[in-house]
């Protein structure tokens, strides 16, 4: 038989998703949950505002790129799995795997210890 691609482009941009609400705040930014537009699948979105990476220059700007690529490149267990990365004229955007237990509550304990 024929060699008929089932792949399909699909044109991603901050439209295709739904804003849910806030999972955390960091220095960088903030992430939200977002659902997916097309297939209602939910992740998790990583807004990286310009503004504030251009303020804190060029060693910021390296942090946010170099997360980005190492998303892209490995895989672990350890590690979400970056699925988009966009952009507009105020922020970056990388949309993860959500992990289920960033639903169960609003943000991670700021008090909260690592025990060796």
């Amino acid at each position: 038989m024929g060699g008929v691609s089932s792949k399909r482009t699909i044109c991603i941009g901050e439209e295709s998703f739904q804003m849910h609400r806030v999972l955390g705040k960091g220095a960088y930014g903030i992430v939200r949950c977002v659902e997916d537009e097309r297939t209602k699948t939910l992740y998790a979105c990583k807004e990286l505002r310009k503004q504030w990476l251009l303020a804190k220059g060029t060693k910021a700007i390296s942090c946010a790129l170099t997360e980005r690529q190492m998303l892209c490149e490995l895989s672990s267990p350890y590690i979400v799995k970056l699925h988009w990365a966009l952009q507009d004229d105020n922020a970056l955007y990388m949309v993860l795997i959500i992990l289920p237990s960033s639903m169960d509550s609003p943000c991670i304990n700021k008090n909260m210890r690592l025990i060796n």
